[in-house]
């Protein structure tokens, strides 16, 4: 930053700088209304989830796409686009399921038994224990954030969302007492 002198007066005062498209893609970047992701289960969310029995995890497809924004100063105008780029599910259970995408829905001619072709979990005990009676789960949408204008393009840091749901997670024993 440049110092210029003021006539008559003997403190010097900064001289602003016009903005770098950096700093106006951050700008851009900040007007970006990200939602926290929709969180999908099955079996659903609000029935109890089954320990050693796999689930699907996903989140709306839909809304897996890219957001753009634009700010402009004087002689400056540039994009930010954030893109989806995973998902990261805190299970409650001490375990994170990371996925590349939105996941896969399950749907009704889904087998019952099916695991989840890339976004899934089994849970391995129940959550009677934990204080609610139900495990705290949360996803995280991480967004890769770039822009371009100015004459120039880059990245800025990544961008999340998160959503949390309470899952009820059972446990299932069977006892065979003869054989024939």
């Amino acid at each position: 930053m440049a110092l210029i002198p003021q006539v008559g007066v003997e403190k010097w005062e900064p001289k602003p700088h016009p903005a770098t498209p950096r700093e106006v893609a951050q700008t851009a970047a900040q007007q970006i209304h990200l939602v926290g992701p929709a969180m999908n289960s099955s079996p659903r969310s609000d029935a109890p989830q089954w320990v050693n029995f796999p689930i699907f995890l996903w989140t709306d497809p839909g809304a897996w796409h890219p957001l753009s924004a634009t700010a402009s100063v004087p002689g400056i105008s540039v994009s930010a686009t954030a893109m989806p780029v995973r998902l990261t599910w805190d299970m409650g259970d001490g375990t994170t399921v990371t996925c590349a995408g939105p996941g896969t829905p399950f749907t009704d001619t889904t087998a019952a038994t099916a695991s989840s072709p890339d976004c899934g979990h089994v849970y391995r005990r129940a959550s009677d224990a934990e204080p609610s009676g139900k495990f705290a789960v949360r996803v995280t949408e991480t967004w890769r954030v770039t822009w371009v204008g100015g004459g120039q393009s880059g990245a800025l840091p990544d961008m999340t969302e998160t959503s949390s749901i309470a899952l009820r997670v059972a446990e299932s024993q069977a006892l065979v007492t003869s054989v024939r």
